[in-house]
């Protein structure tokens, strides 16, 4: 799957801990309620190509969505939310 620039994502982070790892809940219309928790993040590539992936596992919901790639352009668009953040802007 390649990306484009992320968007904002509709998310919240749940206080709830699924095996000690942080859930997130999507609040995105077409999936909202959906509950998920990231696995293994790293980077791939070098120079230009280089690239993020990342597993992630649905808690609550469809866990078909785990293989639909709309799905897994909003979990990319919340990984990139957290890791870049608002908070992180100058």
């Amino acid at each position: 799957m390649k990306s484009t620039t992320p968007r904002k994502v509709n998310y919240r982070i749940l206080n709830e801990e699924v095996n000690n790892l942080v859930c997130f809940e999507v609040l995105e219309k077409k999936y909202e309620g959906v509950k998920f928790h990231f696995g293994e993040v790293g980077t791939f590539g070098e120079g230009e190509d280089v690239g993020v992936k990342f597993q992630f596992t649905i808690d609550e919901g469809d866990d078909t969505l785990e293989e639909n790639d709309e799905f897994k352009e909003i979990v990319a668009n919340i990984l990139f939310d957290i890791v870049v953040g608002k908070d992180n802007e100058n």
